[in-house]
Order: structure tokens, then C-alpha cells, then sequence
């Protein structure tokens, strides 16, 4: 997978080579992205060497637009990933980015897995519910709106310990 990431960054770079506000463009709108499912849906554990994969080639290709190391200039990596619209290049870490991406997608999905009560009263099926499953969310954990992802938490599951991690 990251081979073919690596190659078609590189291609649409350099098909760009005389468009640097293009390039930069494409590098923030979409190359810098390209791993962010797996960044959310994998055990950050995982996500490390991809990730650290993925800042070095955004710091290649950026450097490469810009014609300097950004990363030698003062402040310059903290620039690099500030917001375009307060003056940075709007390029983030995706080492820094895959505990909080990993752990948002969890605190998304974990509500829609067991059984809960709506306001009503009446029983939403889960989408996985499973006597595992429900003990491992904790039974009326979701119920009527209510959000409580401590007995998740503290099952000692894989997942929940990743998402707790982050």
C-alpha cells in the first residue's frame, strides 16, 4: 500500500514541477490525507512506521516547493503545521494525528455496536450486538442519549486500550 502512496504523491508532484502553488495544493488538500483512513481505523500500534512514512514525505516534497528545509528555519516546523489561514503551510504530522484519529473513530462507533434505549424507551438494536460485545461497552451505557465510554474503557479490550492510549 504505501509504495503505490509514495509513487502517486511523487507522480502528481512532479507533473506539477512548474506550479508550485499547485503543488503545494495538492500536498495539503490531498497527498497529506491519503493515509488518514488507515490512520482512523487501525490500532495506532500499527500506524507508527506508515505514519513516520508520511511526514518524511510530506517534509521532502514540502522542502522541495519551497526550495529550503523548512525544518532548518526558526520555527519552521511549527509553521509547517499551522493553519494556512494564520500564515503556516497547513501541513500536520500525521505521527501526531493517528492516537487522536484512531481514538475519535472509536468514540464514534463504540455508541452504535450494543443495544441501547432511545428516549422513548424502545430498544435500538446495536449494530454488533453480541452478549461480548455489550459487556464489553457496558449495558445502558448509550441509553436515552447518554454517552459513557468508561465500562468500554476499563474492559481491557485491544481496542478500548488503544483508544484510551490516545
Amino acid at each position: 500500500m504505501w509504495k503505490k502512496v509514495e509513487a502517486d504523491a511523487r507522480k502528481i508532484h512532479n507533473t506539477l514541477r512548474d506550479h508550485p502553488q499547485h503543488r503545494h495544493q495538492m500536498l495539503t488538500l490531498s497527498t497529506q490525507h491519503t493515509i488518514d483512513y488507515w490512520l482512523q481505523h487501525v490500532h495506532p500500534d500499527h500506524t507508527l512506521e506508515i505514519a513516520q512514512r508520511m511526514d518524511a514525505l510530506i517534509t521532502e516534497l514540502s522542502n522541495d516547493i519551497a526550495g529550503i528545509d523548512i525544518d532548518a528555519v526558526p520555527l519552521g516546523p511549527e509553521r509547517k503545521q499551522l493553519p494556512m489561514r494564520l500564515g503556516g503551510l497547513g501541513l500536520r504530522a500525521r505521527v501526531q494525528l493517528r492516537n487522536a484519529a484512531y481514538a475519535s473513530t472509536v468514540a464514534k462507533v463504540i455508541p452504535l455496536l450494543a443495544p441501547s434505549l432511545n428516549n422513548t424507551g424502545q430498544t435500538v438494536p446495536g449494530y454488533y450486538a453480541t452478549p461480548h460485545i455489550t459487556q464489553l461497552i457496558g449495558a445502558g451505557s448509550f441509553d436515552s442519549g447518554s454517552y459513557h465510554l468508561g465500562p468500554f474503557l476499563a474492559s481491557g479490550c485491544a481496542v478500548a486500550m488503544g483508544a484510551d492510549a490516545a
